[in-house]
């Protein structure tokens, strides 16, 4: 239905999406080409990011949060979308998820787990390859 429109991008096609929520009148779509919204009500296309989405996190009806290159972001229900500078790792996100008030992100080569704290905005590295920082208390 959405992408039958005649005015969306050209990069929000489904080969390359990964991942869809509806909110409201408003669509979020995300994929290697970045994160697009759909509205409903006005017809109209918007690309939030240009830059490949390498993992989803959905928030319930709240958001998610995605993985880039450099760092962590969220898109709220609204379809703000912030990203959070200081990540600290060259390597790509593999995988996220949440666990008390934290996002633990996994890398893509080494396997270094990532923690960013959702209130406080702060990445910490927790576990590499030569040990882990992280009281399991």
């Amino acid at each position: 239905l959405v992408l039958d429109e005649r005015n969306h991008f050209s990069g929000a096609v489904m080969e390359r999406l990964n991942f869809a929520a509806e909110y409201g009148n408003l669509f979020l779509l995300a994929g290697d080409n970045g994160i697009f919204t759909y509205n409903q009500e006005s017809h109209s296309w918007n690309r939030l990011i240009d830059a490949r989405i390498l993992a989803v996190l959905p928030d319930g009806s709240a958001g998610f949060w995605f993985a880039v290159q450099d760092g962590i972001g969220y898109v709220n229900n609204t379809g703000n979308l912030r990203v959070f500078e200081g990540y600290p790792s060259p390597e790509p996100i593999r995988a996220l998820n949440r666990r008390a008030g934290r996002l633990l992100a996994l890398t893509a080569l080494t396997g270094t787990v990532i923690s960013f704290d959702t209130a406080a905005s702060q990445y910490s590295v927790v576990s590499e390859r030569n040990g882990t920082s992280l009281d399991p208390q």
